[in-house]
């Protein structure tokens, strides 16, 4: 099946990502040998650290595509933001790029090492602003691992939910592994993003992929893969298995489904 990566960062020169353009050369034509057919490429904005502009994000992009039809590659440009009581402000005033042909999706990074007393706020703010927050792999999010029923809660709200496709397969250890492995299973999972840096963290999504099929199934690796991407991408809406199986399935406390936190 073809394959979206939802979170890269290989454009040189904006983030912590590639380092050069040989690099940036290097990594998209990893991705097209692992069978990758559209590469959202997602600097970070992170006020005081990465402050890329929409316009320097999308020139940057549109200066690689044609290395990447080469490739048969597609290209999409956005940012991965992070959270912070300002985040729905900078929305607003055009300082970062959401995703989707009418930019109402947005890639945003939690704390990684808790949940702040204000995330839910502004998150709901951006809501308020007609953006639909996609959160960048909340298994690697401490607050989340210790309270996985705000993810469940965040999910009934309508966010979206991007998984590290490496965290299912152990490249961020044991405990990661465990928590993106029962959110897949409990149909917590909307995206798969490779979250690529550099040739040690490359853009191949393939074996998560392969992951996916095993844990969920086939028809779940096709519509996280490949059909969520393409509905972020033309605007229509995007469900969850845990959004479709709401209405039917009986409530169960999470202790049930994620025994790391009994």
């Amino acid at each position: 099946m073809p394959v979206a990566d939802c979170h890269t960062h290989l454009l040189p020169g904006l983030d912590d990502g590639a380092q050069s353009e040989e690099e940036a050369r290097e990594l998209l034509g990893l991705a097209a040998a692992s069978g990758t057919k559209i590469l959202f490429l997602t600097p970070h904005y992170l006020p005081g650290h990465f402050q890329a502009g929409p316009q320097e994000v999308q020139a940057a992009v549109a200066a690689w595509q044609e290395t990447a039809s080469d490739l048969d590659l597609e290209l999409v440009a956005g940012q991965e933001a992070y959270l912070d009581p300002g985040l729905p402000e900078a929305v607003r005033d055009g300082r970062v790029l959401p995703l989707g042909r009418d930019r109402s999706f947005l890639l945003v990074e939690l704390p990684m090492d808790h949940l702040p007393s204000w995330a839910d706020d502004t998150l709901f703010q951006l809501q308020l602003k007609g953006i639909t927050p996609v959160l960048a792999h909340p298994e690697r999010c401490a607050g989340v691992i210790k309270r996985p029923e705000w993810l469940e809660g965040a999910v009934s709200r309508g966010l979206l939910v991007q998984l590290n496709g490496p965290s299912l397969t152990g490249a961020h250890g044991p405990q990661v592994e465990k928590v993106a492995k029962s959110f897949l299973r409990h149909g917590l999972v909307h995206f798969l993003g490779s979250d690529a840096h550099s040739r040690h963290r490359p853009p191949v999504l393939r074996p998560a992929v392969e992951a996916v099929v095993s844990l969920a199934g086939t028809e779940a690796a096709r519509r996280i893969a490949w059909e969520n991407p393409m509905a972020l991408l033309s605007g229509h809406a995007i469900a969850s298995a845990a959004t479709e199986a709401a209405a039917t399935a009986p409530r169960r406390p999470f202790r049930h489904f994620f025994p790391w936190n009994r």
